[in-house]
């Protein structure tokens, strides 16, 4: 399976009944730009984020990073990747909002809603993996000692989506792929031409920025 079939997959039925709510209109955005300076993050350009949606139920919001291989070369690197993201978002709540909704427009008391007022977002991570990448249960758990806010998706062949590792004897490990929630502080650019040019956070703001994980 191809990650271009995982996003189809993902981006169709990501917060459907596997995730606890019904089929319903949902927000949710592939290939979200989020601009960074050369060489940030080990980021050397301007990174997009595979899928994003707002969950209304849970009012946060979920971002994925897909990974079609199934080495543990690709499968850490996807856990890595979403380590970067988190660390480039502290700075940059508020353009990964604007990002989004340029791709997928909310109203405006929804946005209220999903930022607490204007105060805060919530974000869950997420790696997609095919059902191959997941049968390494030991590999994955040793993953999620290192990354621990960072949940995962297991996507099958015949197209279903999982929330949970299938152990060797079968049984279903929803706490392996679940995912913490992490808070940031919404910070608001110090001038309009930030949006634009990816012009990084003031550092008076960026110090006062607050990321914490609700367990």
């Amino acid at each position: 399976m191809t990650e271009e079939e995982m996003s189809n997959l993902i981006f169709t039925r990501f917060g459907a009944k596997w995730m606890g709510d019904d089929f319903e209109r949902k927000y949710a955005a592939r290939e979200v730009p989020i601009k960074v300076k050369e060489g940030e993050y080990d980021i050397n350009k301007d990174c997009k984020l595979d899928i994003v949606e707002y969950d209304k139920q849970k009012k946060i919001f979920k971002i994925v990073e897909l990974k079609s291989g199934c080495s543990n070369a690709i499968v850490r690197d996807a856990f890595k990747q979403l380590k970067r993201y988190r660390e480039m978002l502290e700075g940059r709540t508020f353009i990964f909002l604007d990002a989004f909704t340029r791709k997928s427009p909310m109203r405006f008391g929804r946005v209220m809603e999903a930022t607490l007022g204007g105060k805060e977002i919530r974000i869950e991570f997420y790696v997609g993996l095919t059902d191959e990448a997941c049968e390494n249960v030991d590999r994955l758990r040793s993953l999620k000692k290192e990354f621990p806010h960072i949940g995962i998706i297991r996507v099958k062949d015949d197209g279903k989506l999982r929330d949970y590792i299938k152990e060797r004897d079968g049984t279903r490990n929803y706490e392996l792929a679940k995912a913490q929630t992490v808070h940031f502080v919404l910070t608001w650019p110090p001038a309009a031409n930030d949006l634009d040019n990816g012009a990084p956070i003031s550092g008076a703001v960026a110090e006062n920025e607050l990321c914490s994980i609700s367990r």
